[in-house]
């Protein structure tokens, strides 16, 4: 086993402390630094923190691990303190599994993820299993000949952004060029979310680029989720129309998509810095990264070097 890339460092009381995500190895068990511990000796840790945690957990396992097997419980399901809320054992269980693939860590004998018989009967493990799928097999999917941008956004908060993207491809001046998905096929708000994602799926089958404009509000916009659908019933979970029940609002939905569909990614901040915690989860490690803005002299700017490279 070789040695940790991860620095422990000494507290004011003398004590270690390891960065989170380092592993020690204990006779058949690997010990794990998970969280901060605040003065009452409460587990506390923030969700950026959970993330960049199994990142480095995925690489100190694979420093350590020799071929045995690697059991793990659903990390964050217990006693720990999230700041700004728990997130849900299904929200757990997906985030292990996006980092393990961000990680691009591979453990021949697998990885299992031991849950309690009253955990797993909460959760909505069909859902899982679909999405390892979709990575494993990466889905069989027309094949068409892609040529498109496919850009997603939340069209009221950072249509300021969309709009400049189309002003620079649009200039004789400026020379972005792309080929927007969007102008295949039209789907009226009025319509129904299944048919909206529908029309969703056809354009980017078409696309051989995904851009996702990330503003305040892109990870938590709900618009597009069956809740909030007129078919929805929310005492049964069904749809009155006999349609499968999807609670993915339109850009979680598009970002699954993306990686399905196994293109580049560019993800383009609305801000003069990179804020991951903003980004949906499903890219959020994934493809390139990079801030639309720019700030001089107490003015905002479009940073129109730093968009073009990205999208070349």
């Amino acid at each position: 086993m070789g040695p940790s890339l991860l620095e422990p460092c000494k507290a004011g009381d003398g004590r270690i402390r390891y960065p989170l995500g380092t592993i020690k190895d204990y006779n058949e068990y690997a010990l794990l630094a998970f969280t901060h511990m605040d003065k009452l000796n409460r587990a506390r840790l923030r969700r950026g923190e959970y993330e960049e945690c199994l990142l480095n957990m995925w690489d100190e396992l694979d420093r350590m691990y020799a071929g045995r097997p690697v059991v793990l419980p659903l990390l964050g399901s217990g006693i720990t303190r999230f700041d700004g809320g728990k997130p849900s054992e299904d929200d757990l269980l997906r985030c292990m599994l996006c980092t393990l693939r961000a990680s691009k860590r591979h453990f021949k004998e697998g990885v299992v993820v031991v849950l309690t018989e009253k955990t797993a009967a909460r959760m909505r493990l069909y859902e899982v299993n679909g999405y390892i799928e979709a990575w494993e097999n990466r889905i069989e999917r027309k094949m068409v000949y892609r040529t498109r941008t496919y850009i997603a956004a939340d069209w009221d908060g950072d249509r300021d952004a969309v709009d400049q993207l189309h002003k620079w491809n649009d200039s004789d001046y400026w020379g972005l060029s792309f080929t927007d998905a969007h102008n295949l096929q039209q789907s009226r708000d009025s319509s129904l979310p299944c048919s909206i994602k529908s029309s969703l799926k056809e354009r980017m089958d078409h696309s051989k680029r995904f851009v996702l404009i990330v503003g305040d509000s892109t990870d938590t916009v709900t618009k597009g989720s069956c809740r909030y659908c007129g078919s929805y019933n929310a005492w049964t979970s069904s749809c009155a129309r006999m349609h499968s029940v999807d609670y993915r609002s339109y850009i979680k939905y598009e970002c699954d998509k993306a990686m399905e569909a196994d293109i580049d990614i560019v993800v383009l901040y609305n801000n003069t810095r990179v804020d991951r915690s903003k980004c949906p989860e499903a890219v959020r490690y994934h493809g390139n990264h990079v801030a639309m803005m720019y700030y001089r002299d107490g003015k905002y700017y479009w940073d129109y070097p730093a968009v073009k490279k990205a999208l070349q």
